[in-house]
């Protein structure tokens, strides 16, 4: 497990997304924006010392992109670059980066809830343009921990390992999990 080492962006997705419980895309969709905003508020709630911790949230943070991503036909290193290409986000300045994400999460929730509950088409565009700026917030805080996406990614999927050693989603062991392996990555 120690080994797993991600080359790319692309690779961690793949490799996440061997633990997706795959459902519909609707459904897939649902759980990865839900996914990301719980994960977000998980963040954020953690002091600034927590550093391991905070570096594992990231990493969960993460999967939920990945699953996204795939949902809506991009690949994690799409996103990323074109999270790269983002300035400051307007309006958003004196916000905290931990606040940025619960930003992009909320709209991402406001996107699906206007589809679910409203009959709205899903809009496609918005989710991809959230997505983006929740992955920049993401990349800003990894940089806050001195890591990049893709070492969280590593660590990640080193956790993810040691939880589903046969690489697939596991309801049982999703549930009742040894933290201890899980966590001694981090």
């Amino acid at each position: 497990m120690n080994e797993i080492i991600c080359s790319s962006l692309n690779q961690y997705q793949e490799l996440a997304l061997r633990t997706l419980n795959r459902k519909s895309t609707l459904d897939n969709v649902l759980h990865a924006i839900m996914g990301m905003a719980g994960e977000a508020g998980e963040v954020a709630e953690l002091d600034k010392d927590m550093h391991s911790k905070r570096v594992e949230e990231i990493g969960d943070c993460m999967w939920y992109v990945a699953v996204l991503s795939r949902e809506i036909g991009s690949d994690l290193e799409d996103v990323f670059k074109k999270s790269e290409k983002l300035g400051p986000v307007p309006n958003q300045a004196s916000n905290t980066t931990e606040a940025q994400l619960m930003i992009w999460a909320a709209k991402l929730v406001d996107v699906i809830k206007k589809t679910v509950f409203y009959g709205k088409t899903i809009g496609l565009g918005k989710i991809e343009e959230y997505l983006v700026k929740y992955v920049y917030a993401l990349t800003s805080l990894a940089e806050g921990e001195s890591k990049t996406l893709l070492e969280i990614g590593t660590l990640n999927i080193r956790k993810l390992a040691a939880r589903y050693p046969d690489a697939r989603f596991d309801a049982g062991k999703a549930i009742h999990r040894n933290h201890e392996a899980e966590l001694k990555h981090f």
